[in-house]
């Protein structure tokens, strides 16, 4: 019987590691690094044969939430801060950036390659009791932490009724 998938990994398109067919989360071979993930509409994965390494690459995360807050984390070590973009539209966060290197290796000179480098970007459906006015966002030893705060749900606002004079 296969275990439920939580709030997030349906909300998100996540999959268990072992939904996917293996138990490590490090790809190990060469070809199963330059496969991507593709979460269905069904919430099945699939692998895409053709993804290039020069398109965008989808961004790890994390997303949980506290009593006060909904936290998105991800590694984005070698990013600097000017590279990467997070922005909220229509209740969907999406963080898109770039790693770039600052020298180029010959291909023939590698012995392993598992760092991606290039632009990536990452869009997660948010819930709606968020406030999506007082984002934060910092990166602290190569991992971004964007935290935004859930609406106090008790809290009463007074609406001032206008017009008839």
């Amino acid at each position: 019987m296969a275990a439920r998938k939580s709030f997030f990994d349906r909300l998100t398109g996540g999959a268990n590691f072992n939904e996917l067919g293996t138990d490590s989360p490090m790809p190990r071979t060469a070809t199963s690094a330059t496969k991507k993930i593709i979460p269905s509409v069904e919430g099945t994965n699939t692998t895409n044969d053709d993804w290039v390494a020069d398109s965008e690459a989808e961004l790890t995360v994390d997303v949980y939430q506290t009593p006060t807050h909904l936290i998105i984390q991800s590694a984005v070590a070698g990013v600097k801060n000017e590279d990467l973009d997070i922005g909220v539209q229509n209740g969907v966060l999406t963080v898109r950036g770039r790693r770039g290197k600052d020298e180029e290796t010959k291909e023939e000179d590698y012995y392993t390659r598992e760092i991606y480098w290039g632009s990536f970007a990452r869009s997660i459906l948010l819930p709606d009791d968020l406030d999506l006015d007082r984002i934060d966002a910092k990166i602290k030893g190569g991992m971004l932490t964007v935290k935004i705060p859930k609406q106090d749900k008790r809290r009463v606002r007074k609406i001032v009724i206008k017009g008839n004079d």
